[in-house]
């Protein structure tokens, strides 16, 4: 029977702690839909599954279904909270900006620790990431990078989709 681990740890050793524990696919959270659709594909048409043998009228095929952004699996804890913290986000978008062609690297680097801090506290693993890529572009003085991670950081707040658990 195939097992799918889903994890928070994307390291070599977590990894093949799931293998050894007998799990099939070891995916890391968060998940994007359509990463987690293809591995219950791949799963389903091991030999043996449901898939893999070829389609019958009994059994139609599995549709692809479209990537949908990306999910983020956040304590119901935080409903009151975190849609404020994602429209500071937004708005800090702006400043980030601003502080970037001004030069002014400290004001970029505290204002992303910032979030950084709120994102971890949320469990928001790849938005904390991406703003922690923005606070060492600043601690760099790279203007170039950091104009990426603001970029790459707006992209994904545009992406992210809340599940509340």
């Amino acid at each position: 029977m195939p097992i799918l681990a889903v994890t928070g740890h994307a390291g070599d050793d977590a990894r093949r702690r799931s293998a050894e524990a007998g799990c099939t696919e070891h995916l890391v959270k968060p998940l994007r839909r359509q990463e987690l659709l293809d591995a219950v594909r791949r799963l389903l048409s091991l030999p043996g599954g449901p898939l893999s043998a070829p389609p019958t009228e009994s059994r139609p095929a599995v549709a692809a279904a479209p990537a949908e952004g990306v999910w983020v699996q956040v304590e119901s804890r935080y409903q009151d909270e975190l849609p404020a913290f994602l429209r500071q986000c937004r708005g800090s978008l702006p400043v980030m900006r601003a502080a970037l062609s001004e030069r002014r690297f400290p004001d970029l680097a505290t204002l992303a620790q910032s979030l950084h801090d709120r994102a971890e506290r949320y469990g928001m693993q790849d938005l904390a990431r991406q703003v922690r890529d923005v606070q060492r572009a600043a601690i760099r003085n790279d203007d170039e990078r950091a104009r990426r991670a603001i970029r790459a950081m707006l992209e994904l707040i545009e992406e992210l989709r809340i599940e509340w658990v």
